[in-house]
């Protein structure tokens, strides 16, 4: 309802005694909706801006032409899709690199594990032979 039309029946409310009370309340009451929702958007306003001061707060850390330079990007592509492409291919190389060190050290592990059996097995010999 526009500020016209509110006014008109402001007006009729004034003039016209109960039935215009009862017009005044509508009003009321539609004046404490709209107050409501003003208040929630305020709200979500105000969410919104801590969220975009944080996002650029996070976007002032990082340089990303200095980290799409050392993935090799080429002058004039945009840094951001030379960065979106690269991570996910050296997270999954990291990813494979880090199961072959640990299957390496296992192998490690395993080889070390053999080389204390024999010294210990050549210790044993050793003092079977001084007897």
């Amino acid at each position: 309802m526009d500020q016209a039309s509110r006014a008109k029946r402001w007006a009729a409310a004034t003039l016209l005694g109960e039935p215009g009370a009862t017009v005044v309340r509508e009003l009321l009451s539609e004046l404490e909706t709209i107050e409501r929702e003003r208040d929630a958007l305020k709200t979500e306003n105000a969410q919104l801006r801590g969220w975009k001061e944080s996002a650029q707060a996070v976007d002032r850390e990082w340089d990303e032409q200095a980290i799409a330079k050392i993935l090799g990007a080429k002058l004039g592509q945009r840094c951001r899709a030379v960065i979106a492409e690269k991570v996910p291919t050296l997270v999954a190389r990291l990813a494979e690199i880090e199961a072959e060190n640990a299957r390496l050290r296992m192998e490690n592990a395993e080889a070390f594990d053999r080389s204390i059996e024999r010294f210990h097995a050549a210790i044993v010999r050793c003092r079977r032979k001084d007897r």
